[in-house]
């Protein structure tokens, strides 16, 4: 490619420098966003001055390489133009704006990582939203943890409607969270992210108010909608109920010099049996409401099902050693194996049963552990099928 790139280059067709592609974009865009490197270094040395010249939507060409996550781009533009990393899209967003926004990490470590770019830390878009509200809005766990470990990352900088990031996180949340949003929510609150609002992610879109007009990603759900959800829990929580219940009459002789395992499943199984037995009673009482006291019970019985799982999980590895006795290895490889599951299953069940609208300072330290181990065991894709 090179050869036919230089034959292109010489003075009797260097018109071909202005021409556009389908999508308006131009030459140095195009190369960019491919990650064409060699082509991006030549052309700057040949016409060092197309760095500068917009595409039709608003993006330079050292956005087309952050947009596409392309470091060797990015870096040949710098060191032809450096003052290139200063320029602003028609949004008023910098380049660490617009790889926070796509989820692109090695452009924000890059970033980060380079002094000279301070500057573009907490800058603003004409939003007034600062990078770690984009990577936040668009879900994007990982560049949010990397930008919050950064001190000099303000993390209480507000936007044109008063929101943290935090208040951002909580504010366009889905009613029934994803996966991907409790995980940016539990990077933020690991951090301790300020709150500016005390929202009511739950209530907003019932009581017309401040914030009305604000959200529009959630429409007005319907209580038919969320009835089966009720009904899956309800399924579940007398499950447990069951389980725990048969449990409790299951071990009935206690081999001699294993009390203390025995007295960890009689309180595991009552945890169980109470946390199931009370969320059962509440999700009946949310299939006789409206749509708010579904909601408001959602709050109530998703922390009190985690407990009862983890609890009934619990139970059985201690009942499992109740009755094996004394027989070393075999006690050996229960705890081993036991203890990978219920990691297993703690990592899995805190984020979704961790109620999103509580107090960062009490949640903090419980949740920082498995939003860490999370992190390492969870690789987003990092395509760029969303951008085309």
């Amino acid at each position: 490619m090179a050869e036919i790139l230089n034959l292109l280059l010489v003075p009797i067709r260097q018109n071909l420098i202005n021409s556009r592609d389908e999508e308006k974009r131009s030459v140095l865009s195009y190369a960019a966003s491919i990650g064409y490197d060699e082509g991006v270094e030549r052309l700057l040395q040949e016409f060092s001055n197309i760095a500068y010249v917009k595409d039709p939507d608003g993006f330079f060409p050292i956005h087309s390489a952050c947009r596409r996550g392309h470091m060797g781009a990015l870096q040949a533009i710098l060191q032809s133009c450096p003052d290139t990393i200063e320029l602003l899209n028609l949004q008023g967003q910098n380049v660490l704006h617009v790889a926070a926004e796509c989820g692109k990490n090695e452009v924000v470590k890059y970033i980060l990582g380079n002094e000279k770019y301070a500057n573009l830390i907490n800058q603003k878009d004409h939003k007034g939203n600062t990078p770690l509200h984009l990577a936040t809005m668009f879900w994007y766990p990982m560049i949010v943890h990397i930008l919050t470990q950064d001190e000099r990352v303000n993390l209480g900088e507000q936007n044109k409607l008063g929101f943290t990031a935090l208040d951002a996180a909580e504010e366009w949340m889905d009613l029934n969270p994803t996966f991907r949003e409790r995980l940016t929510w539990m990077a933020l609150v690991c951090v301790g992210t300020p709150r500016a609002l005390k929202l009511m992610p739950y209530d907003s879109f019932l009581a017309p108010g401040p914030q009305e007009g604000i959200i529009q990603s959630n429409e007005m759900p319907s209580a038919k909608k969320y009835k089966d959800r009720v009904n899956t829990l309800l399924l579940l929580a007398i499950l447990v109920a069951t389980v725990a219940f048969s449990a409790a009459f299951s071990v009935t002789k206690v081999p001699e010099g294993e009390t203390h395992w025995y007295k960890v499943f009689v309180v595991s199984n009552t945890i169980a049996m109470y946390s199931s037995v009370l969320t059962t009673v509440a999700l009946i009482w949310a299939q006789l409401g409206d749509l708010v006291l579904i909601l408001n019970v959602f709050k109530f019985v998703l922390p009190l099902l985690g407990i009862a799982l983890i609890s009934m999980s619990f139970a059985f590895l201690a009942g499992m050693l109740v009755v094996v006795g004394n027989q070393l290895w075999l006690s050996v490889l229960l705890l081993a194996s036991g203890g990978v599951f219920l990691g297993m299953l703690f990592l899995l069940v805190v984020p979704f049963v961790c109620p999103y609208t509580s107090r960062p300072s009490f949640f903090r330290y419980v949740l920082r552990y498995p939003f860490y181990l999370l992190l390492m065991l969870i690789v987003w894709d990092d395509t760029d099928d969303d951008l085309e």
